[in-house]
């Protein structure tokens, strides 16, 4: 199994993956609203406009899959961590 760490700090958001399933990013307890914006590349990202632990940034191949996952992640309904 493969980690992959989005930003540098030690408790951050953690993308876990092997070679034949989505990633699966792990979602703070309280994540807060989250939005999905236009990464710089063109693709939609969801993120919720916070810094330090409780930040969440989960890119996406599509816009609706985004924001699928944005409504999961405000309405509660991930258990902690979520597949993209």
């Amino acid at each position: 199994m493969r980690v992959v760490r989005l930003k540098p700090s030690a408790d951050s958001t953690i993308a876990t993956y092997t070679s034949n399933t989505m990633p699966t990013y792990q979602i703070p307890e309280k994540p807060g609203h989250c939005r999905v914006i236009t990464a710089r590349a063109g693709n939609p990202l969801v993120t919720n406009n916070q810094t330090g632990t409780s930040k969440v940034l989960i890119p996406c191949k599509t816009l609706e899959q985004a924001k699928e996952i944005c409504e999961r992640i405000n309405s509660g309904n991930h258990n902690g961590t979520i597949n993209a």
